[in-house]
This record gives C-alpha cells, structure tokens and sequence, in this order.
C-alpha cells in the first residue's frame, strides 16, 4: 500500500466506523487503526468520541475525515469478528480486498436470534433479576410482565425509525407506570423491586466499564 491507498484508507475508515458503532473503547479503537494503518503503511492519527471518529492521513500534507456515527449499542459477538479482521490484514492473512468485504458481511448479518426469542429473553431476565433483588412471586411477575412490554418496545425501535432514539426513557416511563399499577392492584408488592428488576436489561453494565476505562487512560471526552 502506498502513503495514500485509497483502498486502504476507505478500509481502515470503514473498520473505524463498525468499532466504534459496535462499542469498541475509544482508546483501543485508535490503537488498533493506527497499527493496523501502519502496518498497511498509512501514517495515520485517530481521535474517538462519542458520536464521531476524527481520522488523518499522511505527515505533512494530511487528509482528514470526519465520520459522524450513531452508537448501535454493543454487540459483543460483532465486535469480535471485527477484531478478528483487524489481527488478519494486519497479518497479511487476508488483502484489504478481502478484508473490506468481511467487514461489510459481519455489518450485514442479521440478529443470530430471532425477534420473538430476544424479546421472552427481556422477560425471563427481568424476572429472574426480581428475584435477585430479594422479590416474591408478586415482584417476580410483575417484574417478568415489565420486561416483557420492554422487550417488545425494543423490537419496535429497531423497525421505526427515530423511536430507538427515545427508547430508554419511553421504556423507563413504561416500567415506572406498571410497577405502580401492579403495586396499587396487587398488595404487598414493592414497586421498587418490580422497576428496577424490569428495567435490567437496560442498565449500562459494560458500558460503565468501559467508561470508567477510558478515563483512566485520558480518554475524557469518550468516558465521561
């Protein structure tokens, strides 16, 4: 590759974008594209931040993108075969052909579960969490019948488009108002538990790890 292979640098920008939707940490992500962009000999810089990726090329007369990215939540098993793309061009197993076309297969792939299966697991999670907290049977259903209305506002914001952006509070709205029914109609049950067993799911878990990262290696736009 050449200082300035536009089909690396269309590679390296694409893999970018993927990273960095998929929820990879800002100070791994430019990491990894810059010894990735070194070993396609680029001289590249990368800075992350929450919604954008700001990537340079060249030394003296360089050439900036700006990638403006909607974070798509974390997908763990995507991120993984990404990062599987990244050790395989940067060791010359796969061309920058090649490896361009895997990243547009794994973005293609659909959901390894189905819509009906994902959305019983929002319940069964719910529930089981319900229990967690110390709930009774009450807690336990109510907490399962909160997940399970969350879990089919997820699936309906993935097919509306601009409803996965006011997802969490809608859902946050939603657990709040049947938790506070079930406890009116049902004696006895804590609304607390119900609340926040059936909003587990949404809570930022990895997310705050990888936050709380961040900061510790200066990454203070993306951490905070």
């Amino acid at each position: 590759a050449t200082l300035m292979d536009p089909a690396a640098v269309s590679f390296v920008l694409k893999l970018g974008r993927g990273l960095h939707a998929y929820g990879y940490p800002a100070h791994r992500l430019e990491d990894a594209l810059g010894v990735l962009s070194r070993r396609l000999g680029l001289h590249g810089q990368f800075f992350s931040m929450p919604t954008a990726l700001f990537a340079s090329f060249g030394e003296e007369d360089q050439r900036t993108f700006q990638i403006r990215v909607e974070p798509g939540g974390v997908n763990l098993e995507k991120l993984t075969l990404l990062d599987d793309v990244i050790h395989r061009v940067a060791a010359g197993e796969l061309t920058v052909a090649t490896g361009s076309a895997r990243v547009d297969e794994i973005e293609a792939a659909p959901a390894p579960y189905g819509a009906v299966l994902a959305t019983l697991t929002f319940a069964l999670a719910s529930g089981a969490a319900s229990r967690f907290f110390g709930g009774g049977w009450r807690e336990v259903a109510a907490a399962t019948a909160i997940g399970l209305v969350i879990g089919l506002l997820a699936l309906l914001a993935e097919r509306v488009e601009g409803a996965g952006r006011v997802f969490e509070p809608t859902a946050a709205l939603a657990a709040a108002f049947l938790a506070a029914g079930a406890a009116r109609w049902a004696g006895g049950l804590s609304a607390y538990t119900a609340t926040m067993a059936g909003l587990i799911v949404l809570v930022p878990g990895f997310s705050l790890t990888v936050a709380m990262t961040e900061l510790a290696t200066r990454n203070l736009v993306s951490g905070i």
